[in-house]
């Protein structure tokens, strides 16, 4: 039967989801295709994780395969997405990569991971705190929309300034070429 394998390129780390899953079977499965996932795990790449390669596992990817590359983090007395935005905090990052073995290809082991301390308010805290976060991160997004739209108007406007100026140049025109020196190869370049 065909899965969905989600190893550590899957993971988007600037929006935190699993973006590009690859379809396999196991005979075309990579040997570290060995974990099946649930829906709301957390995936923490343990190989670079610098670069918060962590996504949480949605609905569309339950009792699919993910990679050795990742401890799979299943929060059961905890709110799991009041883990999952722990688990990006730059405090907690820092404190994986302080144990990370290797300078090419630094890495952590799960236990590593799962053996770091979580600050644990009661559930109904932990919930508010999601929401604020939440609240918070969706302020943030409508910022960002903000803010490409003004770039994409300031490349348009820039792009109309130098039509306007070049467009009403009554100067003489030349081939581009003509103004160039050209330099060859070869033992006599021009």
């Amino acid at each position: 039967d065909q899965f969905r394998y989600i190893d550590v390129e899957s993971i988007d780390n600037n929006s935190q989801n699993i973006e590009n899953a690859k379809y396999h079977t196991w005979k075309t499965a990579p040997s570290r295709a060995q974990q099946i996932i649930q829906t709301n795990d957390i995936l923490f790449a343990t190989v670079r994780p610098y670069l918060k390669n962590i996504a949480v596992v949605t609905s569309e990817y339950n009792r699919q395969i993910a990679s050795s590359g990742f401890c799979v983090i299943r929060p059961t007395l905890v709110n799991y997405k009041y883990v999952f935005y722990f688990v990006q905090s730059e405090a907690f990052v820092k404190s994986i990569n302080k144990l990370a073995k290797g300078t090419s290809y630094p890495a952590v082991t799960n236990r590593i991971v799962l053996a770091q301390q979580i600050p644990l308010p009661p559930l109904n805290e932990q919930l508010r705190i999601v929401s604020k976060i939440e609240e918070l991160l969706s302020g943030l997004a409508k910022s960002k929309e903000q803010l490409e739209l003004a770039f994409r108007q300031i490349q348009f406007y820039k792009q109309s300034i130098l039509k306007e100026i070049f467009e009403q140049s009554n100067c003489p025109k030349r081939k581009l070429e003509d103004l160039l020196l050209f330099i060859g190869s070869g033992s006599t370049p021009k």
